[in-house]
């Protein structure tokens, strides 16, 4: 996704050939050329317009990625299994609870 940034950059590029270039390979033979395959992807995949490539950036890369891969839901799970493992491997500390049980706590989520 990284390359869509420059792909934008190449189309909005004050250098003229660079522009010409980027702009034959986006929009005039976008299936022939590698960069307009990935430009047309990047464009479906954020639901943009070719011309606002240079917009993507890494945070708008891992949000599309967070929001299609993981629900809210998922998430949490993640960040409540993460707790509970930085507390069995003895990096935070819940002294109310015994082994056994983090392991259970741990487990019970996975398996469900």
């Amino acid at each position: 996704m990284f390359t869509a940034g420059f792909i934008g950059k190449c189309l909005n590029s004050s250098n003229g050939v660079v522009r010409s270039i980027a702009t034959n390979g986006v929009y005039v033979q976008r299936m022939r050329s590698p960069a307009g395959r990935n430009a047309q992807h990047c464009a479906c995949a954020f639901e943009i317009s070719l011309g606002d490539l240079d917009e993507i950036n890494k945070k708008s890369a891992w949000s599309l990625l967070l929001s299609k891969w993981f629900s809210n839901l998922s998430l949490c799970l993640i960040s409540h299994i993460t707790e509970l493992l930085y507390v069995k491997h003895c990096y935070m500390d819940l002294p109310k609870f015994s082994a056994s049980e983090m392991d259970y706590f741990i487990e019970y989520p996975c398996d469900s």
